[in-house]
């Protein structure tokens, strides 16, 4: 997806292309970074700004990627390191054990029904809610990227991934991506298991 940013204190950016990818969880630290505010709350983002500058002091349009973990909640969890998109599907079935850790008792389409909320229980929270205690649900979900199977895409030859790679060495490098990640931001062990890492 596109992103368009205007920073009237540096013109000279003005019509300038970036080609690294930015996340929604960029914004925040951007904004900081923009107002030279300063705080001491644990994030994942980085400032765009600082992307912007280091791809115009180098005079190119592609910087060095960072990986980037993304996904649809109970279906693949996915990696990207700036050539390789590993797509992990569940490895059961069942597409079990799948838990919500909440504060908010709704969902995309609306409220947990009262059987999701029948296995409400209370757990202790970890950095993404600062220590708050939050709420867990076993949950049943309608995707199925079991039957799918786990994808690799090498985007730079194969940016509309259409060629699935089976390249066993890189799938164990991105796998290896993937799982560090899911570490890094205390991903339930839920998680770990549905998608049969380690």
């Amino acid at each position: 997806m596109p992103f368009f940013i205007h920073d009237p204190a540096h013109s000279e950016r003005d019509g300038s292309v970036c080609g690294q990818i930015a996340q929604t969880i960029d914004l925040p630290e951007t904004l900081l970074d923009y107002f030279n505010i300063h705080d001491d709350t644990v994030r994942d983002g980085q400032s765009i700004l600082k992307v912007l500058d280091e791809a115009t002091k180098s005079n190119e349009k592609h910087v060095k990627e960072r990986d980037i973990l993304f996904g649809v909640n109970g279906s693949f969890a996915c990696v990207y390191d700036g050539k390789y998109v590993y797509m992990r599907a569940s490895q059961n079935p069942d597409n079990e054990p799948l838990v919500n850790y909440t504060l908010a008792f709704t969902k995309m389409r609306g409220f947990y029904s009262p059987e999701d909320m029948k296995s409400l229980e209370l757990v202790k929270g970890n950095r993404f809610t600062q220590g708050m205690t939050v709420g867990k649900l076993s949950l049943r979900n309608h995707m199925d990227s079991y039957a799918l199977g786990n994808y690799l895409f090498d985007i730079v030859k194969d940016p509309n991934q259409e060629h699935p790679l089976h390249d066993e060495a890189i799938e164990k490098i991105m796998i290896e991506k993937l799982t560090k990640l899911l570490k890094k931001i205390e991903a339930p062990k839920e998680e770990f298991i549905r998608l049969g890492l380690k």
